[in-house]
């Protein structure tokens, strides 16, 4: 597998960091499955047994501290069909006395 990104990042007291980018994937890879069993059912079709994509992706995130709670968003969107990810999360966290992390998470 392959993987180059080129991104931008913008750090601003009142924004906070932002970061944009394109990622370009190259996937050349094979997947050996075991032998079935007897009682199992053997792996077939439309399993591929091998892959060999291009893949272009936008990735971004956005970071910042407020009132001592650290926000995160970052977004992730494949620009082609095949083999696609699209993934949204954002995250909250506080330090409190660097003692315990709470954090928050939500994927979508």
């Amino acid at each position: 597998m392959l993987e180059n990104e080129f991104y931008a990042i913008y750090d601003d007291k009142t924004l906070g960091e932002i970061k944009a980018g394109l990622k370009f994937i190259n996937w050349d890879y094979f997947m050996v499955f075991p032998e079935p069993e007897e009682d199992e059912v053997p792996v077939i079709d439309p399993v591929p047994r091998a892959i060999k994509a291009n893949q272009f992706a936008l990735s971004s995130y956005w970071k910042k501290t407020f009132l001592d709670f650290n926000f995160k968003a970052t977004a992730y969107f494949s620009l082609i069909k095949e083999f696609s990810t699209q993934q949204i999360t954002t995250e909250i966290s506080k330090d409190f006395q660097k003692l315990v992390v709470c954090q928050s998470k939500a994927e979508s």
